[in-house]
């Protein structure tokens, strides 16, 4: 079966995506104990495969002899030591144990051509030529159920585990003399070792604390690579920089680097029950720094963070950082995917961006109805936009739009805009937030319906107190009339004002003050003329209601009679004359004379007969019932009449009484109430 590598929990996975694997790159062996068999892991930087290189019945076990290209390995069940050609395909029987033996480790020197294993059954540590000759036991004392072993060929040491009652690591040479014991203590069941000879460290895998450890050769710095509690560990491998592990009861192989870091793993469907494990290749041993590869070193790609890549191929064997993908993590997430493996889907990003390949943010932030780092999460009812708005105060309580946020149905009372998010201003009131009316008190109108609750301010009407006094009324609930403004015109609806001044007669900024005594007409500026000593002229025509001083005459006792009457007292002394000196003119003279004297006094009388206050009061007209309701200087009754008494002197007394009586209108002569 062959397959591209992929991550899978931090590991690499085979799947069925065939390539060529002529040539691998790198190559791992790995015992499988049930069912019973080698398998053969393939890998280049393309591609990989696993094969089954031969059934065994419990395989434990496994070295690889690089000048033959052959395998060897351990099956405790049938007791013998085989090896497989890896050319010829053929296998071989190595060594047959006793019955009591149990070949638990095997290493195989290619210089020296021999083989050491390790036999829990007799408790002895054995070594013999690889053809399968001169068996002979090395070390048989000190010894509890030896179990790994590895070698420095070039130092000829051996070193090996042991997890019997004392369980340490030790070594020896390759005779079995200089036994040391390197670590004692802190040790449960160590299973497998390995050694990293260019550094002299070992690493070993206890199943039963759980922990990868290493130590130098000599005994000191040792460190605890990795504890994974739960984890059955089987055996271990050192290449290149890495360390590869088998578990059996997650059934997989595992690696990681030899300093520590990131965990990777190596499955499959064919790996059961992995037991034994080598790792090899077929390329010149790198000697690149930690997170280089190849011959010309190259920097490895995105490897996941603590670990490093696999220095023949450049595959990063614990997978990739978030974001990239391939075998040597190298290629970023395809458009639309981010995250570890790339195996996440980007949110609701917008305008159509791609997240992150990292981390899955949205650059330009979020479609409008998401919300969150991912744009993955659904915005909450009755809210809008990209961030998840909440709703201004739509009317009906009908959400808005998702996208906009605009309120279908409009406002609530007292709200404004597209989105109902802006409170209308103060003294407004409704969905338009109109402008309250003239609220008395300053109190603003209700925030609904626009009311006043403490009614208008003075001058205006309504409940909304929009509505200006009817002309001709003013102040409190345009309960109030206007004074005495100027004849056309009407006081201001809120102050009672006139704009254009006062009729005759009255003054003050309302025209509701009388010319004071003595004053009379247009803005009181007119003074009384001669009235009769203890009276003033009327404030508004500027007659004088007691007739004249004397000497004076006119209605407003303004003309001046004094030469008038010594004119006449000289014509009737002449008159006299004449008639005297003629002695038959006597009775002519006379009766002349008296003819006269009655007419003057006749005139004067005229002008007193008649002459009230009250008939010229016309700021009183308009509460006398069947009078003159006509608001102006003079009623256009009095103004006709009073032009036809000054139109003639020749109408007799009673005729000019008549002409002075009140009237309701022109048509009419009602005599006084």
């Amino acid at each position: 079966m062959v397959g591209k590598y992929n991550a899978l929990c931090a590991c690499m996975c085979l799947i069925q995506v065939y390539g060529d694997v002529a040539d691998p790159e790198l190559t791992i062996l790995v015992s499988n104990l049930n069912p019973g068999r080698l398998l053969k892991l393939s890998l280049t930087a393309s591609a990989a495969k696993i094969s089954s290189l031969v059934a065994s019945s419990r395989p434990v076990a496994i070295d690889y002899d690089h000048t033959e290209q052959r395998v060897y390995w351990t099956d405790v069940a049938l007791k013998v030591i085989k090896a497989r050609d890896l050319n010829k395909n053929t296998d071989e029987l190595i060594l047959s144990l006793d019955s009591s033996g149990t070949p638990d480790g095997i290493a195989v020197d290619s210089v020296a051509r021999k083989i050491f294993y390790t036999d829990t059954g007799n408790d002895v540590i054995a070594v013999l030529n690889m053809n399968g000759t001169g068996s002979e036991i090395v070390i048989n004392t000190g010894l509890d159920q030896p179990r790994g072993i590895v070698l420095h060929e070039e130092n000829r040491k051996m070193y090996w585990t042991d997890w019997g009652v004392s369980p340490h690591i030790a070594s020896a040479d390759y005779d079995g003399t200089n036994i040391r014991k390197i670590v004692t203590k802190g040790l449960g069941w160590p299973n497998g070792l390995a050694i990293d000879k260019r550094n002299g460290i070992l690493f070993w895998c206890d199943s039963l604390t759980y922990k990868l450890q290493s130590v130098w050769v000599d005994g000191s710095h040792r460190t605890v690579l990795l504890h994974e509690p739960g984890a059955r560990y089987f055996d271990i491998y050192f290449h290149d920089g890495a360390i590869y592990f088998t578990d059996r009861n997650r059934r997989a192989v595992y690696n990681i680097p030899s300093t520590g870091g990131t965990v990777g793993v190596i499955a499959s469907e064919e790996i059961t029950q992995p037991a034994g494990i080598h790792v090899f290749s077929n390329r010149k041993p790198s000697e690149c720094l930690s997170g280089q590869y190849g011959e010309e070193c190259r920097q490895c790609g995105n490897c996941k963070e603590g670990s490093v890549c696999e220095k023949t191929t450049g595959k990063c064997l614990a997978g990739c950082v978030a974001g990239y993908k391939g075998i040597d993590c190298r290629q970023v997430c395809t458009p639309g995917t981010y995250g570890m493996k790339c195996a996440s889907k980007c949110g609701n990003c917008t305008s159509g961006a791609m997240c992150d390949p990292v981390n899955g943010t949205c650059p330009h932030g979020c479609l409008a109805g998401w919300s969150g780092d991912l744009c993955q999460t659904a915005c909450p009812a009755n809210t809008h936009g990209s961030e998840c708005t909440p709703c201004g105060l739509c009317a009906g309580r009908v959400p808005c739009d998702k996208v906009l946020g605009v309120c279908p149905a409009g406002c609530q009372q007292g709200w404004t805009g597209d989105r109902c998010d802006r409170a209308c201003l103060p003294n407004t009131y409704g969905t338009s937030c109109e402008s309250c009316g003239q609220c008395a008190g300053g109190v603003p109108c209700d925030k609904s319906s626009g009311l006043c609750v403490n009614g208008c301010q003075d001058g205006w009407l309504g409940s909304l107190c929009k509505t200006p006094c009817i002309p001709g009324t003013h102040g409190e609930g345009c309960l109030s009339l206007c004074s005495h403004c100027k004849t056309g015109s009407v006081c201001h609806h809120v102050t009672g004002q006139c704009p254009l001044g006062c009729q005759q007669g009255w003054r003050g900024a309302k025209c509701d003050e009388r010319c004071n005594p003595g004053t009379h007409g247009k803005d009181c500026a007119s003074f009384c003329s001669h009235c009769m000593t203890g009276s003033v002229c009327n404030h508004v025509t500027g007659q004088c209601p007691d007739g004249c001083l004397s000497g004076w005459s006119g209605d407003n006792c303004d003309e001046d009679m004094r030469g008038k009457t010594q004119q006449e007292a000289s014509n009737t002394s002449l008159l006299i004359g004449v008639v005297g000196a003629s002695a038959g003119g006597v009775v002519l003279f006379v009766t002349i004379a008296i003819v006269v004297a009655k007419a003057v006094l006749a005139r004067r009388k005229r002008r007193l007969r008649g002459r009230t206050f009250e008939q010229y009061d016309t700021a009183n007209i308009a509460r006398r019932p069947n009078r003159c309701q006509v608001l102006s200087d003079q009623c256009p009754a009095y103004i006709s009449i009073m032009k036809q008494t000054h139109a003639s002197n020749t109408n007799a007394d009673a005729a000019q009484t008549n002409m002075y009586i009140p009237m309701v209108n022109t048509t009419g002569s009602q005599g006084r109430n």
